[in-house]
């Protein structure tokens, strides 16, 4: 079983390769998904490549976030250069760049980002050799899964909320999209006067046996933006765990083991949902580091005036700097309890060096030529709605399409009321256990179309349309799915839109944003912070938060449109008559747009994504 660490600078590789890594992956100052990690320049990855080499450690290069169309060659030539040096595999958000990628370099092995929630067996693409799975996936998903492929899993370090891929927070808040490696971690914050989107950190040191049990080829430590003691200790322990394992020992962690991994980094720890566990920690969302000291007690640590620690007053943790010192032992009258944040680590050098061996390309890379691609189709309006009489209201109003829940228990109705004009929604979360399930409800509908939100679905002999949390991002992807009509990411501005070659895309108009995606149940919830207000809506298998103000691109349709953009979407639990504007708005009639463009926002459509 490979151990799998992370390593954001060259001090975290070292910590790696000298307490047991058996792989370790890393980013470039571009193209990574840990944008603000110190990450490696092409000269930094040579010699880290002859280190870990020269010890038997392979090197996994992460190119993991979506990619522009004006940075495709770029990311090329990055990947070459990478390449050259000797990777052993690169891994990959963009799925369309799969194909390209198996041109340029045929013998280079992909690994399948956790970013393009791998939930079922259906959902594995070709050219693949490894898939990082979701860490929503619950034990029992996992060892039912059907994939030939080898299979990775996180078993230590932050846990995201959000099925990872699916969340446009921090980029609809700020412009700083998770999927371009820029989150703001927005779900760290307080809502509603509590952490309430801030999750545990993961913890499966004491559950390899039972990991070994279902097959999987890779344990993956998180932690591209932590130090190197970090890096050491929880590697070491991990390597430790994995021989115990090996030589069907049971491993049991010390208390002098956690307390290094507490003082390692930790918002508290937890089994994940792989265990089905509270992965939730409300009360505080930074590291919580180690207990050194409760008041009026003895403190068992030094600390230094100026450090930064953790401390408890009246029942509230909180980090502060420290105004003196305090010496191990002295008796703690300041502050309730005291935690201790980091030691000092370190290092000793390094012997083995390999020489890198190079790769040569003679030839120069395959990078496709965009031909125009114009939508010379009449302008359509594909509008998703939630229940039987606003499927008829948009029937009644002129829309192209219309997406109705594949659960809905009026189908049949709408069905024989709505006729070729009914596609059947697939929500985004779908196990092995409901595909059977879903298609037993195709078969007896028989709908146009589909708009899918999992790829389970990508081959059932129908329309396909694809949900926007594929993330289709540039010409390249739209290539991949050509077979389809796919909903262009909501990230992109309408300058970015405006220089896509091909135009056959769906752009979100209007309707409701969908900013996470989780694969936990929450109750129906609005959640407030200083800047407004969101609601968590359940749905099948999870639940989402939604932007409590809907998008509204009233006044940019015709610029779209004279942008060559003709497909639009509309997500409406409310206000189906907004059809008829837009309507109205593109026959040059005069509309009154006040009720309709109050409190709504435009989103990303100037600004874009970092």
């Amino acid at each position: 079983m490979e151990l799998l660490v992370p390593v954001g600078s060259m001090d975290c590789l070292k910590a790696a390769v000298l307490n047991g890594a058996d792989a370790v992956y890393l980013g470039l100052k571009d193209f990574s998904a840990r944008k603000f990690a110190r990450n490696f320049s092409i000269f930094e990855l040579k010699k880290a490549i002859e280190i870990c080499h020269g010890y038997d450690i392979k090197v996994y290069l992460a190119m993991n976030i979506l990619v522009k169309n004006n940075e495709i060659k770029r990311f090329f030539l990055n990947l070459k250069e990478a390449y050259q040096l000797g990777i052993d595999a690169v891994i990959i958000q963009d799925l369309g760049l799969i194909n390209l990628i198996k041109k340029n370099f045929p013998d280079l092995k992909i690994h399948l980002s956790t970013q393009n929630s791998v939930f079922n067996s259906l959902s594995v693409r070709d050219n693949v050799e490894r898939i990082i799975l979701p860490r929503e996936l619950g034990y029992e998903n996992i060892k039912n899964l059907k994939i030939n492929k080898e299979l990775e899993i996180f078993v230590h370090g932050a846990i995201c909320v959000s099925v990872s891929g699916q969340c446009l927070l921090s980029s609809f808040l700020g412009g700083r999209s998770g999927n371009r490696g820029a989150c703001a971690q927005p779900c760290r914050k307080r809502y509603n006067n509590e952490y309430f989107l801030s999750t545990k950190d993961l913890c499966l040191i004491e559950k390899i046996p039972e990991l070994i049990k279902i097959g999987i080829t890779a344990l993956k430590i998180e932690g591209r933006m932590r130090r190197p003691f970090y890096v050491a200790i929880v590697t070491r322990l991990y390597k430790t765990a994995i021989e115990y394992a090996g030589s069907g020992k049971v491993f049991k962690l010390s208390q002098e083991a956690l307390n290094k991994l507490k003082l390692a980094y930790n918002r508290e720890f937890c089994c994940g949902k792989i265990f089905d566990d509270f992965i939730f920690a409300r009360d505080f969302s930074s590291h919580r580091g180690l207990l050194a000291g409760k008041k009026n007690f003895s403190l068992s640590f030094d600390f230094e005036r100026n450090e930064e620690v953790v401390v408890k007053e009246s029942g509230i943790l909180k980090t502060v700097i420290l105004k003196k010192d305090y010496k191990k032992n002295d008796i703690l009258l300041d502050f309730d309890e005291i935690y201790k944040l980091k030691v000092d680590y370190f290092s000793r050098p390094l012997k083995k060096v390999s020489k890198v061996k190079y790769k040569r390309i003679n030839k120069e890379l395959f990078l496709p030529r965009f031909s125009s691609i114009k939508n010379n189709d009449k302008i359509r309006f594909f509008v998703r709605v939630y229940n039987k009489k606003d499927a008829f209201l948009a029937y009644e109003y002129g829309a192209d399409v219309i997406y109705v829940d594949v659960f809905n228990l009026d189908l049949d109705e709408i069905k024989k009321r709505i006729g070729d004009k009914l596609f059947l929604y697939i929500p985004r979360i779908i196990y092995d256990k409901d595909i059977k399930i879903i298609q037993k409800i195709i078969r007896r509908i028989q709908p146009k179309g589909l708009l899918v939100g999992n790829p389970a679905f990508l081959n059932e002999k129908l329309e396909i349309h694809l949900d926007y949390n594929f993330n289709v991002f540039n010409d390249i992807d739209l290539i991949y799915y050509k077979n389809y009509l796919v909903i262009i990411s909501p990230e992109l501005s309408i300058k970015e839109l405006a220089f896509f070659s091909n135009k056959r895309f769906i752009c979100l108009l209007h309707g409701k944003i969908i900013l996470m995606t989780f694969a936990h149940n929450f109750q129906e919830a609005v959640l407030r912070d200083e800047r407004g207000f969101f609601r968590i809506n359940g749905i099948y298998n999870g639940s989402e938060l939604i932007n409590g103000r809907e998008i509204a691109q009233l006044n940019l349709i015709m610029k779209l449109i004279n942008e060559g953009i003709k497909y639009f979407y509309l997500d409406l639990e409310k206000n189906i008559e907004i059809i008829k504007i837009y309507r109205a708005i593109i026959n040059g009639e005069n509309v009154n747009m006040t009720i309709y463009k109050k409190n709504a926002t435009v989103a990303w459509f100037f600004n874009g994504v970092d």
